[in-house]
């Protein structure tokens, strides 16, 4: 009863924050209707353009976008379908792929999504500057505004990626209280901390092309990269016998292939390279530190305050650590601290444990 409950409350969460969002516009086009409406009235322009055109532009301009999007989505339901009846042939018990696959997609599927969602925001919100770029043709407005939203995902989900490769047990432990499958759900959260990092860069690269004007590029690149997991995760399950890690790994090649086209796209209409010390360098090498401070933290504390109250810490002392780090390195100037919530008040504590002068 519990579980069918669980999910009844999961779904009515859902819904309950769609039709809020909606109540929510709905609430701004009433209030802004006379100002809509006065705007039309003052609008002078000779020609106007029939419904029949405007809906049309609509679908040309949402269709590829939905479409990118669903090929994202049905990646996972062709992942199940062809991992169930490829370890059915290999006589696995259902109740075993099942039990497999809920360790995959109800743990660290689900803890993936927190990092995803973190960065992921970032998607929406670079759309509406790099349009208005593109149609001013301010080529160095759009070449900032792509460097700035990649540099600022990477800072994000890299020691993401990081933490949860190190901290992913104890976190576990901390949500789900399993009792079987704990070697294996450490094992996945080691295995596939690069499919967060990879799978948030394509929804952002994704995101700019459609920023760009280019609708058609991330549907094609989609597109082709998902033939390409599928053959993939195929022969690494039939013939490799890696069992659930094929599906990380060829989750793995769908974004790095993605990732790769979209770049190159960009980089064919802007004309740019990214900025690789400061995106990548830096971030690797403060999440690599935060990983082993963290786990350190965690396994003295653990001995004293239990798992929970351990883990938190340890995540706490993460994000300090990764921070600090990322001063020390210089991957954030005090320019950038400055334009933070309470920048003035981190630019005062790393000054005077001599990090920034």
């Amino acid at each position: 009863m519990a579980p069918g409950w669980g999910a009844a409350g999961a779904t009515f969460g859902t819904v309950a924050s769609v039709t809020v969002a909606l109540l929510f516009m709905m609430y701004l086009y009433s209030r802004f209707y006379r100002r809509f409406r006065h705007a039309v009235r003052k609008d002078h322009t000779g020609r106007r353009e029939s419904s029949r055109h405007i809906y049309r532009l609509l679908i040309l301009t949402i269709l590829p976008i939905i479409l990118s999007t669903l090929i994202y989505n049905i990646s996972n339901v062709l992942d199940q379908g062809i991992f169930n009846a490829v370890l059915k042939t290999q006589n696995y018990t259902e109740k075993q792929y099942a039990t497999i696959w809920g360790i995959y997609s109800g743990r660290f599927r689900v803890l993936m999504n927190v990092p995803l969602s973190l960065a992921s925001s970032l998607g929406p919100a670079v759309v509406p500057s790099l349009t208005a770029a593109v149609a001013a043709r301010d080529k160095d407005a759009a070449v900032w505004t792509v460097k700035s939203a990649t540099r600022y995902t990477m800072m994000i989900t890299i020691p993401c990626a990081f933490g949860m490769a190190a901290l992913g047990r104890p976190i576990t432990q901390m949500l789900f209280h399993p009792e079987n499958g704990m070697d294996l759900t450490a094992g996945i959260m080691q295995a596939g901390a690069a499919v967060i990092i990879l799978y948030a860069l394509s929804t952002l690269t994704t995101a700019i092309l459609q920023g760009l004007g280019k609708l058609r590029d991330p549907l094609i690149h989609c597109s082709i990269a998902l033939v390409i997991h599928v053959i993939a995760l195929f022969v690494m399950l039939r013939y490799l016998n890696l069992n659930i890690y094929s599906v990380l790994y060829s989750n793995i090649l769908f974004a790095l292939i993605v990732c790769i086209l979209n770049a190159l796209s960009i980089r064919r209409y802007i004309y740019y390279q990214q900025e690789f010390k400061k995106t990548f360098i830096i971030p690797l090498i403060a999440s690599i530190i935060m990983a082993f401070g963290s786990y350190a933290i965690w396994y003295v504390l653990h001995f004293l305050f239990g798992n929970s109250i351990s883990t938190v810490l340890a995540i706490v002392a993460g994000m300090i650590i990764y921070i600090i780090s990322l001063v020390a390195f210089r991957g954030l100037t005090k320019d950038e601290l400055l334009r933070l919530p309470k920048g003035g008040w981190f630019v005062r504590i790393f000054t005077k444990m001599g990090l920034l002068h």
